[in-house]
């Protein structure tokens, strides 16, 4: 029974997570353009068509693997091209274009919770459907909610190559920045699988989720 619960989560939260790459991916790509950079209009990236945003591991084996092992559901698409020097100003524009995927799953967020509270003041009205529909509805707005905090949340961590250290890169001093960049260009990405792997990034992200998930359904 165990696996088939798995193998529903999988099915409701994997479209949900594919819309939701590709809504952060594009803010990227986005964003970059805004700022001088078309690079990754050029190549299509400014597209909420999931396959133009597919990673085979962040997008897939991650989730999957996530869902199986009952762990809060993250996962990435693949990095969109930024050409820095293109961007004016240079600094500003890392800035944005990095902050702009997880503020697009802030927004997403936002949008989910207030369809699920108008969901939950009409299931009085929704009687004559049947129980199974409305707890699958429940289930799929408040997962979606809740995986785009987690996307929000996990991509603002101040580690390489997550945006949260491209964000923190931008508003380091001249100098600083680069010693940063550096060092957690080598080691991030081996701390990050360290986090994932032993079910710490739960610990530190878990507390965040909540705070924003109180203050997005308490808060409306």
């Amino acid at each position: 029974m165990h696996w088939q619960n798995n193998l529903f989560d999988l099915v409701i939260l994997l479209p949900g997570l594919l819309f939701s790459l590709s809504v952060h991916e594009s803010a990227h790509a986005w964003t970059a353009e805004r700022f001088g950079d078309p690079t990754a209009r050029n190549m299509g990236r400014v597209s909420l068509n999931p396959i133009a945003h597919m990673d085979p591991i962040g997008t897939f084996i991650m989730p999957i693997l996530i869902i199986l092992f009952n762990m809060p559901l993250i996962g990435w698409g693949k990095p969109v091209p930024v050409n820095v020097f293109k961007l004016r100003p240079i600094k500003k524009g890392i800035f944005w274009v990095s902050a702009a995927g997880p503020l697009s799953n802030l927004a997403l967020a936002v949008i989910v919770a207030l369809i699920y509270r108008l969901f939950i003041l009409f299931v009085p009205f929704l009687a004559s459907l049947p129980d199974k529909m409305i707890m699958t509805l429940n289930f799929a707005l408040q997962s979606y909610l809740v995986l785009n905090i987690a996307l929000f949340v996990f991509n603002l961590l101040p580690i390489f190559p997550l945006d949260g250290s491209k964000i923190l890169y931008a508003i380091l001093p001249r100098g600083l920045d680069d010693q940063f960049e550096r060092f957690f260009a080598r080691v991030g990405p081996i701390i990050l699988l360290l986090l994932v792997f032993t079910r710490s990034f739960s610990y530190i992200i878990s507390a965040p989720i909540r705070v924003v998930y109180n203050a997005l359904m308490i808060g409306m």
